[in-house]
């Protein structure tokens, strides 16, 4: 891992480029194992910015982004902290998540799934 720094530049890409190399490593993959990397990254980087925290917050939207999220809420949760998941639902038209970010959903606890379109929830 390189430290991040001034000193050196860190390349950019644009969204279509970095959609191409989320699609390959996820071609070279099993199913979900980007999300799950993703939310274990997020949690493992919550607790490291906030490593005494009562109780963390997570609002995931309606994209994979928001599966990333969920991911990072189960990893949290498995690690025994207070978890407060907030789900935003879904805009007008749209009839549902992303594949992973739906499977991300389900793998969490039931209170996750109980609630409709907007879900706020401590587990």
């Amino acid at each position: 891992m390189q430290r991040i720094s001034s000193a050196h530049s860190q390349p950019l890409y644009s969204v279509a480029a970095t959609r191409q190399m989320e699609q390959q490593a996820a071609a070279s993959l099993p199913p979900h194992t980007l999300m799950q990397r993703a939310g274990l990254s997020v949690a493992r980087l919550s607790l490291a910015l906030a490593p005494h925290a009562q109780r963390i917050w997570i609002a995931c939207g309606p994209g994979n982004n928001g599966g990333d999220g969920f991911e990072a809420a189960l990893q949290l949760h498995q690690w025994g902290k207070a978890v407060v998941v907030t789900w935003t639902g879904l805009p007008p038209g749209k009839t549902g998540l992303p594949p992973d970010a739906h499977a991300s959903r389900e793998r969490g606890p039931g209170r996750w799934r109980a609630h409709g379109h907007t879900a706020a929830t401590g587990f």
